[in-house]
């Protein structure tokens, strides 16, 4: 594994104009400099691409459709998904550099065990989006899976997935179709 800023993509990211200035405003570098210090590869792995798809996801979407996305409120749910949006919708922001199988049953059924655990410490029932942000990487929004019934609109979904928000050149896709889903899910 390569541990650099071209291969995390901080260029492309840093290309859109929304992304660039907060990167700047964070003081997240987009280049790096030759260092005594090093980041070793499972720390670049688990932590660093983790970290930066959660800042460039949370960016976006708060720009995008306007939702603020607050901390976990109860620290026993921190690692099973990365923000909050009121106390309906659970985000989870991916950056897989490929293209992630949405049918895989096996990732939605670890969602589905999530959101039964959230349910479980708060009493009532939420919704899930998973959100890879990761340029270049785009397909079809699913519902549920995409599962017969799910197509046609977001009433009564679970989990929202969104293959990739940003193109090659790190700028946002998303078609008014795509923006009337999302819009439709968080505010259901």
């Amino acid at each position: 594994m390569i541990v650099s800023a071209e291969q995390a993509q901080l260029a492309k990211f840093a290309n859109n104009p929304l992304l660039g200035a907060a990167f700047d405003s964070a003081n997240i570098p987009v280049t790096w400099r030759p260092s005594e210090l090093i980041l070793n590869p499972v720390q670049y792995k688990n932590l660093y691409l983790g970290a930066l798809g959660e800042f460039v996801g949370r960016v976006l979407l708060e720009h995008e459709f306007g939702v603020q996305l607050n901390p976990l409120s109860d620290p026993s749910l921190f690692e099973l998904f990365d923000f909050e949006i009121g106390d309906q919708v659970m985000v989870d922001f991916k950056n897989w550099r490929g293209r992630h199988d949405p049918s895989a049953g096996h990732e939605r059924d670890k969602v589905l065990s999530k959101l039964a655990s959230v349910r479980e410490k708060t009493g009532h029932e939420w919704r899930a989006m998973i959100i890879n942000v990761n340029p270049g990487v785009n397909g079809k929004i699913t519902i549920n899976g995409g599962r017969a019934g799910s197509t046609g609109g977001s009433q009564g979904a679970r989990i929202l997935e969104v293959p990739g928000m940003l193109d090659k050149d790190g700028q946002v896709v998303l078609t008014a179709a795509q923006r009337k889903l999302i819009g439709g899910f968080l505010l259901e």
